[in-house]
């Protein structure tokens, strides 16, 4: 009869760990994410104002930003889901301030911001691009 000693039941300083581990997660995704909408805003400016490169410039940033808006969009739909796992995995712990139930990080909350900036320059873009 070999049998597996029980998993140890979930602590406090587990689900700090696993918060920590799920904010650096998101923080690293939306650096990345920051810097292809950067970059795509970048290119775009630069070649708008030299004619020569026109349509595949454009094309080019736009790829980029809109890369790095699908990459906050699952940043923060990978936050939301993992929180929310984290939530029914350690119910049963005391409350703390730092484990509500759901609550919104910092990086998530600047992945949303970022998210509505890069929809509206992308907007801004296409609009430009069609006058």
């Amino acid at each position: 009869m070999d049998r597996e000693p029980p998993e140890p039941a979930p602590t406090i300083r587990d689900r700090q760990t696993a918060l920590i581990d799920a904010e650096r997660l998101t923080m690293q995704t939306v650096q990345t994410a920051l810097s292809l909408i950067g970059f795509g805003f970048t290119i775009n400016a630069f070649f708008d104002d030299h004619s020569g490169a026109g349509v595949a410039a454009r094309r080019l940033g736009l790829g980029m930003l809109t890369l790095g808006m699908v990459f906050l969009a699952l940043a923060v739909w990978n936050q939301v889901r993992y929180r929310r796992a984290l939530a029914r995995r350690f119910k049963d712990l005391p409350r703390t301030g730092d484990a509500m139930p759901f609550s919104a990080s910092a990086s998530m909350t600047a992945g949303v911001v970022l998210l509505l900036l890069g929809f509206f320059g992308f907007v801004s873009i296409m609009v430009r691009a069609a006058y």
